[in-house]
């Protein structure tokens, strides 16, 4: 769910039951977009990120984390609009909302890239190594999420 402003969510969460929980953030209102001359002629869409970790901890005693390094990229199967946050197919890209949509798959199978295809279409479209700039970012943030669940433990 996408709400245009602080007020909206203010409302929302005073009419949700007690004890439920939700996940509240900034929306990027201006955010890299796939699409264009570069992929499939596609209109410009929202996309994610999704990368894998694992937390391991040793005899009680020792903490161990490891990132699988290819991911994959989850993509919006519509033209992204920020003058309508009301069509969630637009704005959110996870499976449970794409799958239903009739343009799903249109432009990539099951609406998923490579992070391979992706970092090519990234050195393509922006001339931005994916492997060299984004990939220690999100490695990076990673670890600081793993530092973290030892630090709570």
């Amino acid at each position: 769910m996408v709400l245009p402003g602080l007020e909206q969510v203010r409302r929302f969460l005073l009419s949700t039951k007690s004890g439920e929980r939700w996940v509240i953030q900034k929306y990027i209102s201006s955010p890299l977009l796939l699409g264009g001359r570069f992929w499939h002629e596609s209109p410009m869409r929202k996309f994610d990120i999704r990368m894998f970790a694992l937390a391991q901890i040793v005899d009680g005693v020792h903490f161990r984390g490891y990132i699988y390094k290819e991911g994959y990229i989850r993509t919006s199967s519509f033209e992204y609009d920020i003058d309508d946050l009301s069509d969630r197919d637009v704005h959110l890209t996870n499976d449970a909302v794409q799958q239903d949509c009739h343009e799903y798959g249109k432009y990539e199978q099951g609406n998923k890239i490579s992070s391979k295809d992706f970092a090519t279409y990234l050195q393509n479209y922006r001339k931005v190594d994916f492997y060299k700039v984004i990939y220690p970012k999100m490695r990076e943030a990673i670890k600081n999420t793993l530092d973290a669940i030892w630090l709570r433990l």
